[in-house]
């Protein structure tokens, strides 16, 4: 809406306010609690002490794992969105906005479901959460109804806004102090593979069509996630007890 408005200039000047007003509520956090560990080893042995961690810890392999899948799959609609709407869907840039800012609306309706419910995270809720992202993918592509691509939409944002929100909280809850950071790094490592599986998606978009890309990339993610997160049983992690 900016861009129709005001253009691209004022739009990405609005972009970067939000991200000073990010930085702002950081440095208001006090009073983080910190566990003293001994001397630190070397960077090289911290990693292979995450990932040893990592392996060998049920529900925190299950999600990182699953999410390594998912950044090779349906993440990358992330991505590829706005070309999605063009190209996919034949949207001008005024319908393309507006899909965007659906987007937008459904994800924070998603921070405020889980604020208002004060849901506790779960692999198996990580789980469903990245299968719903996946599922609205699948609704994108079959979709027949003009209007049914923006309510779609919302619900993407929703799933979105869960699928990153409900990990942080499950690690907030399981993962030590001490193994914290590296196990946040391998997930981000993993998401961020959606930046490369946008190129195949492209490539078979071109070939055939985006909405047949997405379609089945969500489909070979929902088919991951009900084997590795429901038919294949995963020991829970138990929660850390922080002192106060």
């Amino acid at each position: 809406m900016l861009v129709s408005l005001f253009g691209v200039g004022v739009a990405l000047l609005a972009n970067a306010f939000c991200y000073v007003i990010a930085v702002g509520f950081l440095l208001l956090i006090r009073g983080v609690h910190e566990e003293k560990g001994d001397r630190r080893a070397s960077p090289l042995a911290e990693l292979k002490d995450g990932l040893n961690y990592t392996r060998t810890t049920p529900g925190v392999s299950l999600v990182i794992g699953l999410t390594l899948v998912f950044g090779l799959s349906s993440l990358a609609f992330i991505q590829m969105a706005p070309g999605f709407a063009r190209a996919g869907l034949g949207f001008d840039a005024k319908e393309t906005g507006i899909f965007m800012l659906c987007l937008g609306v459904g994800a924070i309706v998603g921070g405020t479901i889980f604020t208002v419910l004060r849901t506790t995270a779960t692999p198996r809720l990580v789980v469903v959460a990245m299968m719903s992202y996946s599922g609205t993918l699948v609704l994108l592509a079959l979709n027949p109804w003009y209007y049914g691509y923006y309510v779609i939409a919302v619900l993407n944002g929703v799933t979105n806004a869960l699928e990153v929100i409900l990990p942080n909280a499950y690690f907030q809850t399981v993962v030590p102090s001490k193994y914290l950071g590296r196990v946040l790094s391998l997930w981000f490592l993993a998401a961020g593979l959606a930046a490369l599986s946008a190129l195949p998606i492209g490539v078979i978009g071109d070939e055939y069509s985006l909405r047949f890309a997405f379609g089945c990339a969500g489909t070979l993610f929902i088919l991951f996630g009900i084997y590795f997160g429901f038919i294949r049983r995963t020991p829970e992690t138990p929660k850390v007890q922080y002192a106060v």
